[in-house]
């Protein structure tokens, strides 16, 4: 993820998934604690005006810009699962 944002779109096209596979992962992340999700700004209706048209989902299905944290989990930080 280091090439800045990306869409879902982006990020299937990338990992040659589809988009519904990428969503049923990150969804997967955050319940198992390792992404969280948060709304960075509410979508004003101006999708004419927006970079992400179309793309953006935001949380629970409301529009915006959302950012995902991947956090540190145990394997990540030693190589291997305690």
């Amino acid at each position: 993820m280091s090439h800045g944002a990306l869409t879902v779109s982006d990020i299937a096209r990338a990992t040659r998934l589809q988009e519904t596979t990428v969503d049923a992962l990150l969804a997967y992340m955050e319940q198992t604690g390792s992404l969280v999700r948060r709304v960075e700004a509410m979508c004003t209706g101006s999708c004419s005006l927006c970079s992400v048209a179309g793309e953006c989902k935001g949380v629970n299905g409301s529009k915006g810009l959302t950012t995902l944290t991947l956090l540190p989990t145990e394997r990540n930080r030693t190589g291997s699962v305690q």
